[in-house]
């Protein structure tokens, strides 16, 4: 009978194991065999599955093994491919590393510790050098630079050394054979070996000469400018954006009494009175919205504490990148400047009230109308507050219908002032905050702002015949050149009252001489006047109409033309004696007309002396 289904196993050596299953045939045998045979079947069974199971374990034993090997062989197929790419990777590192030793924009020197001598150098350390890398490898410092240099770098090689961490040396001047000396900086480590003591000294260098040699120039411009600066006469300063002074000159030093150093970082809030820190504080940041220029016109408390008047000239300066970088300013004082325009204007007034007062004088001819004027104009060109003029042995005064409702108060002041005192000058200034004898109404000046008085002596024939007084707001009082200004008035109005007076007195004598003339011409006699010479000057109607002569026949003659001869010498010469004598001859005498008549007549001579 053919099987349903087999399985062979093979056993270790030559033996194998085959399981069949076909279609069994009816057996009769009794159930107690059956039974028997089963149990026997089961036995063998078992005594035949270890050895059945042996051999199944063995094999996947050896699979694992074997896999296991091939696992080891790809991982060290693996290992030694990673080792060989390593090494390449090594070598590609190393030729880069040569490569960037070689080329690196700087000189590179490497150094043994134990002798400090070169091991090995790249080509900018060649060309800095000067010298091949053959010539420098294997030599020290002492063989390659000047014996003050070496020295210097010597001790370097020992700092570093003892130091965990790179040194840099200040940068020196190094010279070579046949080069220019040229500017190098250097930086120093030293690197560890395996026993982790130093084993090399690797050193840095960089050629900046260039850099050296621009920094040097900058250096001299930078000098150049501080000296430009600090030669400014006017104070001149420098802030940043957020108002802080970077820089000041010499001037600006000396004017607020603060070094540089000590206003470095400072703003003006640090150096300045409040109310005017606020008002430089607030024009700065105007300036840094706006950009461009400023001017405008301040104070400024100086080092000594005095308020100078200043105009500030300030521009916006701008960084490299473009941005604002802050403020330079100028600082000018105009404190004398303001000073002298104050007092031009106020000499403007004097000269302006002397001026018009001149050309018054000219036009005027009477003394009340000049005296008023002259008042009124003290006010209204001067701009006195108050002026007056009093005459001599006059109680009345002569004052502006503006100045007169103070006439109470210029009272006061010449009762305070005794000008009738001849000690008195003639021009006397006064001022009543420092004078005592203002003391009882010194606080109603100060509160009308009245600081200054004048009184100024009218002059005629070297007699004082009046005053002339003002009172001025000035708190410092007259200048030289305003009480200059007052005497001149002063004394032109003294000579014009000269001059007017000398006009009326010369008017009136003109008047006597014409009524003379008058009573000359027609007189009743006839008159002839002689000069010391006895030449005929002038004669009357009268005399032409006695002698028949005309005026133009006798002037310039003598007046013994008239002799009728019939006087002898020595009439003539007793005549002389007693007209020399008493100066005066009265006698009848005959005398001849121009028709050849005598006639007699009674003569009266008078001398002139």
């Amino acid at each position: 009978v053919s099987p349903l289904a087999s399985k062979t196993i093979t056993l270790p050596g030559s033996a194998r194991l085959q399981f069949e299953v076909g279609q069994a045939n009816p057996l009769k045998w009794p159930i107690g065999d059956l039974i028997l045979l089963i149990g026997s079947s089961l036995a063998l069974f078992m005594l035949l599955l270890p050895a059945l199971q042996r051999p199944a374990a063995l094999q996947h034993r050896i699979r694992v093994a074997n896999q296991l090997l091939e696992d080891e062989k790809q991982a060290l197929k693996k290992e030694i491919e990673d080792r060989l790419g390593a090494e390449k990777m090594l070598e590609r590192s190393h030729r880069l590393l040569d490569s960037i030793f070689e080329h690196i924009p700087g000189m590179i020197v490497l150094k043994r510790a134990s002798d400090r001598r070169i091991v090995r150098v790249n080509r900018s350390g060649e060309e800095i050098f000067a010298r091949s890398r053959q010539a420098l490898v294997g030599r020290s410092n002492d063989e390659i630079y000047a014996p003050a240099l070496a020295v210097r770098l010597n001790q370097s090689d020992d700092l570093v050394l003892k130091s965990p961490d790179p040194i840099e040396l200040p940068v020196e001047q190094y010279v070579m054979p046949g080069q220019q000396p040229r500017w190098i900086s250097v930086r120093k480590m030293a690197l560890p070996g395996e026993s982790g003591h130093p084993e090399y000294i690797l050193e840095f260098g960089r050629d900046i000469t260039e850099q050296e040699q621009l920094d040097l120039r900058l250096r001299e411009h930078l000098h150049f400018l501080e000296q430009l600066i600090d030669a400014i006469p006017s104070p001149l300063f420098f802030k940043d954006s957020k108002g802080r002074y970077l820089s000041v000159n010499h001037a600006f030093e000396r004017y607020i009494g603060i070094d540089r150093e000590t206003l470095t970082g400072k703003t003006v809030f640090d150096i300045a009175p409040l109310n005017l820190a606020h008002i430089y504080n607030r024009s700065d940041m105007d300036l840094l919205a706006a950009g461009g220029t400023q001017v405008y016109e301040s104070s400024v408390v100086d080092g000594d504490g005095n308020n100078r008047d200043v105009i500030f000239h300030k521009a916006v300066f701008h960084q490299s990148d473009g941005d604002k970088g802050g403020i330079v300013g100028i600082v000018l004082d105009i404190t004398e400047r303001k000073t002298a325009e104050q007092q031009v204007a106020r000499l403007n007034r004097f000269l302006t009230a002397l001026s018009d007062v001149n050309e018054h004088i000219v036009r005027t001819h009477k003394i009340e109308h000049l005296l008023t004027h002259v008042v009124e104009l003290l006010c209204e060109s001067g701009s006195f507050p108050l002026a007056w003029i009093q005459l001599s042995g006059q109680d009345n005064l002569l004052m502006c219908e503006h100045c007169r409702e103070d006439e109470e108060l210029v009272r006061k002041i010449l009762t305070s002032v005794d000008i009738s005192d001849k000690n008195l000058q003639r021009a006397t200034y006064l001022r009543p905050a420092l004078d005592e004898q203002f003391l009882a109404f010194s606080d109603e000046l100060s509160s009308r702002n009245l600081h200054n008085i004048a009184l100024l002596a009218l002059r005629r024939d070297a007699q004082t015949i009046g005053w002339i007084g003002v009172v001025d707001i000035n708190e410092a009082g007259f200048s030289g050149q305003e009480k200059q200004l007052l005497e001149d008035l002063t004394s032109n109005v003294s000579q014009a009252l000269e001059r007017i007076n000398a006009e009326q007195q010369k008017q009136a004598t003109l008047e006597q001489l014409e009524l003379a003339a008058r009573v000359f011409a027609n007189s009743a006699e006839g008159i002839m006047i002689t000069d010391t010479n006895n030449r005929i000057l002038l004669v009357n109607n009268t005399f032409s109409t006695v002698t028949g002569y005309e005026p133009g026949e006798v002037i310039g003659q003598n007046p013994r033309l008239l002799s009728s001869g019939r006087q002898g010498p020595a009439f003539y010469k007793a005549m002389w004696e007693l007209l020399q004598e008493t100066g005066e001859w009265h006698g009848e005498i005959e005398n001849r007309r121009k028709d050849g008549k005598l006639y007699p007549e009674w003569l009266n001579i008078s001398v002139v002396r």
